[in-house]
């Protein structure tokens, strides 16, 4: 397979995924985390059922990662950006970091051994944000850069990639930074024109996909937008063929890559097997904005509100059935390999 990097070891740690409800709390699954109705929830049987087994308090929006032994969780309310942090499984968390410039922790990273990135952005105006780094297993963060950042993805080696935007003279611009160095220093390596504006909305959804490709899901408006391609690992970009408003991209570490994109009625589930050049439907939620793929070719699809059904593929998303209900609303789901 052509994955390679710190994420094929975190597949391998135990498979788990991540995502996170709308209503704040963390689902967790020896094969899936999660996060809904201010709890964290496990699930043992791949997202069918889950069962709480810790709080982390209301929150309106949020992202989790993990590494072996760490979850962070990434939290908003809209005024306060905060880092939370297990050790436990989700049981327990303490706050570890309270931005005071972002009021949403987005983009969180974990970069191999004791290095994590987060990256914060502002819900309105004035349009700040940070990206901020810890070098001992997300216990302590310390300010690197004050880009506006949503996601950060980590690339293998030394190389990490920023994906946010910038406002200036009253107009908006999607962004893309790189750094070489772990996130100490950034690089602009993209900058393009957007009509969004306050809560920004440039860059939803990244992935890595193995060596040296990468996809990015660009919106250019509230209905419209790109598939972003770099084949040099992040240091040059491409746009590719209008593909509306990506919410999330995920891949199973074999080359293969499914995102979901808004369009009234469905989001249609959009899948690519030749690394990001070319993508077909595959499948639709009625409402969805998170993905999460593994190994073995396994893909999960979460819906935004409660009602609609979960999805699950076993062959890295050609196909896809529903699996439970959904019991809460979900806003992301973010799989590790």
């Amino acid at each position: 397979m052509a994955h390679v990097g710190m994420d094929r070891v975190q597949a391998g740690f135990d498979r788990a995924q991540v995502a996170w409800n709308h209503s704040g709390g963390v689902m967790i699954v020896p094969s899936y985390f999660s996060i809904g109705a201010n709890a964290v929830k496990k699930s043992t049987d791949y997202g069918v059922t889950w069962a709480t087994v810790g709080s982390l308090g209301s929150t309106p929006y949020g992202k989790i990662a993990r590494s072996p032994g760490v979850l962070m969780c990434g939290i908003s309310n809209f005024a306060i950006g905060q880092l939370w942090r297990s050790v436990n499984e989700g049981v327990d968390f303490t706050m570890v970091y309270q931005s005071s410039v972002g009021a949403a922790m987005r983009g969180i990273c974990w970069c191999g051994g004791d290095t994590w990135l987060a990256g914060a952005d502002w819900a309105g105006s004035p349009f700040t944000g940070e990206i901020v780094k810890s070098t001992n297993r997300g216990v302590s963060w310390s300010q690197v850069a004050t880009h506006t950042v949503k996601k950060v993805v980590y690339c293998g080696g030394t190389t990490c990639i920023a994906f946010g935007a910038l406002a200036s003279g009253g107009l908006y611009y999607s962004k893309i930074w790189k750094s070489t160095d772990l996130g100490s220093t950034w690089t602009e390596v993209y900058s393009a024109a957007t009509t969004l504006s306050g809560f920004g909305y440039t860059f939803f959804a990244a992935a890595f996909l193995g060596d040296g490709v990468l996809v990015a899901g660009e919106s250019t408006s509230l209905s419209a937008g790109y598939v972003l391609r770099s084949t040099d690992n992040g240091a040059t970009w491409t746009r590719g063929a209008a593909h509306g408003r990506v919410f999330s991209i995920a891949t199973c570490g074999d080359g293969t890559a499914v995102f979901v994109k808004y369009a009234a009625g469905a989001y249609p589930l959009m899948r690519s097997a030749d690394a990001g050049i070319t993508w077909a439907q595959t499948g639709s939620m009625a409402t969805c904005r998170a993905l999460g793929g593994f190994d073995g070719g396994i893909m999960i699809a979460a819906p935004h509100n409660t009602g609609p059904y979960w999805k699950r593929s076993n062959d890295s998303g050609a196909s896809w059935s529903d699996i439970s209900e959904a019991t809460f609303d979900v806003w992301d789901f973010v799989g590790l390999t």
